[in-house]
């Protein structure tokens, strides 16, 4: 047997050690033994809470799209193995491929023709729905509170009431919503969870593999944390989950900026402009913008000043501009007016 499958082996055997004596696992481990279980088909396991946020995962992606509940929806064939396809390789090339609509849909459409994936039951669906409204309502509670004593929950508590509103919030827990109302305090809920899951899991795994996090340009050093990944998070993920009014009214990242990669991203620019010997022009400031180019298109990383201790700046959002994007003009015009210095093929910074 290779050794990297005996180690995976290993590995997963440690893990549900772990699980099995009670011990803390990660949202990695947690994922890793929730699959395994969900192969299995152990569904007794799988009741055990602590794969709520597992299931949360799963089902929130399956009916992100319309959570009306009202159309056909996909789930992996627990029966079907890819392995069992002589087209193995044709779905590796298209998973392979940078993300966008038309590969999204042939990869949906050869997962649907080769019964990886199969529809969901009507009854299935009604049960998951039940779950995701309890979801949903649990942290609906849990983000009107504003005195958490964890600083992740401060953090999204207060992301998700500015952007559902408070008020909006105590209403659909005590279900005086309409229902297009409803329905959109429901979305936005499971997305701020989403996305909240999303952002712990990366810093997770940054601290898990001893990954840089903190960032030191000209003496000044910035920090990518929680509140930051939210932000940045929300660009990556927002446009396929948001109300229209947002979509149209916000820019979001192209795929070549991979959201779990985002802090070995951000210190490759800042080595890459050491090594031109770029450093000592380029000044970090609260809310002054660092302004760059990659693979066409331009881009901005906002520090800021951390509200939760002012002795950090962190960085607060790292954003596509785009010219549709009625808050991109000031920055357009400081690109228009900046000197251009290329740091790779691909990227570019403007000083």
């Amino acid at each position: 047997m290779r050794k990297d499958i005996e180690d995976a082996m290993r590995k997963m055997l440690e893990i549900e050690a772990k699980f099995k004596n009670n011990q803390q696992l990660g949202i990695e481990e947690l994922d890793r033994l929730g699959l395994l279980y969900s192969i299995d088909k152990n569904s007794e396991a799988l009741k055990d809470s602590r794969f709520d946020d597992y299931k949360f995962y799963h089902l929130y992606l399956t009916y992100a799209t319309d959570l009306t509940f009202k159309s056909t929806y996909y789930k992996r064939n627990e029966n079907k193995r890819i392995s069992e396809t002589v087209d193995y390789r044709e779905i590796q090339a298209l998973n392979n491929q940078e993300f966008d609509s038309s590969i999204s849909e042939k990869l949906h459409q050869f997962r649907i023709e080769n019964q990886f994936i199969t529809p969901v039951e009507k009854a299935e669906i009604n049960n998951d729905k039940i779950f995701l409204e309890n979801f949903a309502m649990n942290w609906a509670k849990t983000c009107l509170g504003d005195r958490h004593s964890e600083e992740s929950h401060q953090i999204i508590s207060k992301e998700t009431r500015d952007t559902l509103a408070k008020k909006n919030i105590e209403l659909y827990i005590e279900n005086k919503l309409d229902s297009g109302q409803k329905l959109d305090v429901f979305k936005g809920l499971l997305k701020s969870y989403y996305i909240f899951h999303e952002a712990k899991k990366i810093l997770e795994h940054i601290a898990s593999h001893n990954q840089i996090k903190e960032f030191t340009l000209n003496e000044k050093t910035i920090e990518l944390n929680l509140y930051s990944l939210v932000h940045i998070l929300n660009r990556h993920y927002a446009e396929l989950i948001s109300s229209q009014s947002i979509s149209t009214s916000r820019s979001f990242h192209n795929t070549k900026v991979e959201p779990t990669k985002i802090n070995l991203f951000i210190d490759y620019l800042f080595s890459r402009i050491r090594e031109k010997g770029l450093e000592s022009v380029i000044e970090i400031k609260s809310n002054e913008a660092i302004l760059f180019n990659y693979f066409g298109k331009d881009y901005a990383i906002f520090p800021r000043e951390y509200k939760y201790n002012k002795s950090k700046i962190i960085i607060e959002t790292f954003f596509i501009i785009e010219s549709k994007n009625v808050n991109a003009k000031r920055l357009t015009e400081k690109i228009k007016n900046a000197e251009v210095f290329n740091l790779d093929e691909n990227l570019k910074i403007y000083i």
